[in-house]
């Protein structure tokens, strides 16, 4: 009765342009989606990539001032709610040192707002791009103004990640290290590390016990989940490169919370739904995927 009761009020809340926090619950992304205009076919003006398009390089748009930006970002918005997404990703590199696009992309005014209109209310924030990796110092000053730009979110709304293929730029080390960072300001929300490569996974799992091992760290424990991409280009899954990504996903499991990451094409094809009820059925949250 209480469950119901609590539903009718947020209900009314959101009817009336109030805002109801996401409570526990799966993350639902759809990091990929066709490269169509969803309300009304066709195809954009602007490039997509092999029939694909994603929000995930949404700041680098912004801070080209490309003139479809703002369409791209909607059109994302709208798939993922046509998917039944709750969850959107974006890489926050393109943030450091303008302050227009932290205030758009972070603040409760920008796309968070718009965002709502469509149900999307968490977000995954990748740090950083898989180019070069900037100094540590200048490491530390983005991550850190990241986390204060999100200091509204709870970790139900935000969750962190070092970057996409992070063995690109990475070593296990240094990735444990931005973790480390990151857990340093940000109050307490979840980490991601993502890559497709299990033995970077473990490799990072490893530094990361042999940390939390030290006397020094007992009040102090790294945790960090682990964000799964395909072996293949995620385009190009096939059946087997399925059934081995859910075995990956299971073995992962072995070192706590685990995302279906990136995978598929963004066609809610029986493949895709497939990969995402099994996914579910591990108890992932995803980065990719189709809930309705």
């Amino acid at each position: 009765m209480k469950a119901i009761l609590k539903a009718i009020i947020n209900f009314f809340i959101e009817l009336f342009g109030g805002y109801v926090r996401p409570g526990e619950g799966t993350w639902k992304c759809c990091l990929f989606y066709p490269h169509k205009l969803h309300d009304v076919g066709g195809t954009p003006i602007w490039p997509g990539n092999r029939g694909v398009d994603s929000l995930m390089g949404a700041a680098y748009d912004a801070a080209r001032n490309e003139p479809w930006q703002a369409a791209k970002r909607t059109n994302g918005l709208k798939w993922t709610q046509f998917y039944g997404g709750d969850t959107a990703f974006y890489i926050a590199e393109p943030l450091f040192n303008n302050p227009a696009l932290q205030e758009y992309f972070t603040s409760e005014n920008g796309i968070v707002k718009e965002s709502r209109k469509y149900g999307i209310k968490r977000w995954v924030v990748a740090m950083f791009n898989d180019g070069p990796l900037p100094p540590a110092s200048i490491r530390e000053a983005h991550i850190k103004r990241l986390c204060d730009c999100y200091a509204w979110a709870s970790k139900r709304e935000v969750v962190f990640m070092t970057c996409l293929e992070s063995e690109k730029n990475m070593t296990p080390a240094v990735a444990v290290d931005v973790c480390n960072v990151i857990n340093k300001y940000a109050g307490g929300k979840r980490i991601l590390v993502g890559t497709p490569k299990m033995d970077f996974h473990q490799a990072v799992h490893r530094i990361i016990q042999a940390q939390n091992a030290k006397p020094e760290n007992k009040n102090n424990q790294l945790v960090v989940e682990c964000w799964k991409e395909t072996d293949c280009f995620p385009f190009d899954m096939n059946e087997a490169d399925a059934k081995n990504y859910i075995a990956q996903l299971k073995e992962l499991k072995l070192y706590g919370k685990v995302w279906a990451g990136e995978w598929g094409r963004g066609d809610a094809d029986d493949l895709a739904e497939s990969v995402t009820r099994q996914a579910l059925e591990l108890g992932c949250d995803c980065g990719s995927g189709f809930y309705k």
